[in-house]
């Protein structure tokens, strides 16, 4: 019988993710700071990583 799986490996597939969130720095809020930090972990992984956000809520220039 012939193997009829796919011959790519995992290490050879690259990873990417999309994230669609209300809130993410510059904004304040608990979410985004976490939402950042997830993010960021993901990235130093090797995950190819866009963040999609609308118009800051909270942020405020001081």
């Amino acid at each position: 019988m012939k193997n009829c799986l796919p011959t790519t490996t995992v290490s050879e597939q690259s990873l990417r993710l999309s994230v669609l969130t209300q809130f993410f720095p510059p904004d304040y809020a608990a979410t985004g700071q976490l939402i950042q930090e997830l993010v960021m972990q993901l990235g130093k992984q090797g995950i190819d990583i866009k963040v999609f956000t609308g118009q800051p809520g909270y942020a405020f220039e001081t």
